[in-house]
């Protein structure tokens, strides 16, 4: 069984989830069942809660660059994987599915990351799920966290933490295969495995100035390229950051996506369609219990607002524990 299945089912309890038996290609046979309400309240048990919070890196002698957030973040512990990208591709008008006709993946690996597809396509399965990809700063932020870590998992190096160059795979692993790599809100695969599709670029005077020609930036490095920190002085001493700079039309082998999603309009919008059941009541549960107290001031606003959906006060009481 993948990591991610084994993690998920750990921390969330019963019930399918969306990065195993939730989007295998046969799925109409049996599994989770087909309504895309029910495929997004999977993702939901996906997702980390990122809180709003300072981010602050101090890297050479330049000013200090900012990746705070005002508001809180879901974020997907996974990267994004085949099998996400395969059931949205069969469903999809237009035949999104070419990933794996263009000789991306040579065999369907359910559980590896998606890759090859451009930005506007990432953007694309990122939108059929009200969510997106996430902005340099953001990105950098999940991965560096309130400490400004240079490493996701800490302030320093350590070995077969990551999927990298170094380590000798030379492949992409099943997502959350490197669990001791993972951030302290247990998102995976930030360094190595595949590198992900940011929405822009750190254009911070602090930072080094990227080329005004329309690239964007690809974070994180992957299975190709070296071990190398989220962040780090340059040689002019200006912040050097784990991204490349490609142009948005680029695919690779090796390039793939993670979602996030800003937590207060993606909850209020989702809530819509929660089952109102013991059962999604114990699986809502579960995932405040996941995301722990810093989501309590949202899910309290949340669950007092009028109209509210019955699940907010299932996610409080979750997280209030």
């Amino acid at each position: 069984m993948a990591h991610s299945q084994r993690f998920l089912r750990a921390r969330l309890g019963r019930g399918c989830v969306f990065a195993g038996c939730g989007l295998l290609l046969l799925l109409s046979a049996a599994g989770c069942g087909e309504e895309p309400s029910g495929l997004r309240f999977e993702l939901l048990e996906r997702m980390a809660f990122l809180p709003a919070g300072s981010c602050v890196l101090f890297a050479g002698s330049h000013a200090p660059v900012d990746c705070s957030g005002a508001e809180p973040l879901l974020v997907d512990r996974f990267e994004t994987t085949q099998a996400d990208w395969s059931r949205w591709s069969l469903a999809s008008a237009g035949g999104q599915a070419g990933l794996a006709a263009q000789g991306f993946w040579n065999d369907l690996a359910p559980h590896h990351p998606a890759t090859g597809m451009t930005q506007a396509e990432a953007q694309a399965f990122a939108a059929h799920l009200g969510m997106r990809l996430p902005t340099a700063r953001e990105w950098i932020r999940i991965a560096a966290g309130s400490r400004a870590q240079v490493w996701p998992w800490g302030p320093f190096p350590a070995r077969s933490a990551a999927n990298t160059l170094d380590l000798g795979l030379e492949r992409l692993a099943p997502v959350g295969s490197f669990e001791s790599g993972s951030t302290a809100l247990g998102v995976h695969d930030l360094l190595g495995n595949a590198a992900e599709w940011a929405s822009d670029l750190l254009t911070d005077p602090a930072a080094a100035e990227g080329p005004e020609d329309g690239r964007v930036w690809a974070m994180g490095g992957s299975f190709r390229r070296f071990k190398r920190e989220t962040y780090s002085p340059g040689d002019d001493q200006r912040a050097r950051y784990n991204a490349e700079l490609l142009d948005p039309s680029h695919r690779s082998h090796d390039l793939g996506l993670r979602l996030v999603a800003g937590a207060e309009a993606w909850l209020r919008r989702e809530s819509e369609d929660w089952p109102d059941s013991p059962e999604a009541h114990a699986r809502l549960r579960a995932v405040g219990a996941a995301w722990g107290r810093a989501a309590v001031p949202l899910l309290r606003r949340l669950s007092r607002a009028e109209g509210a959906r019955p699940g907010f006060k299932a996610l409080l009481f979750g997280a209030s524990q």
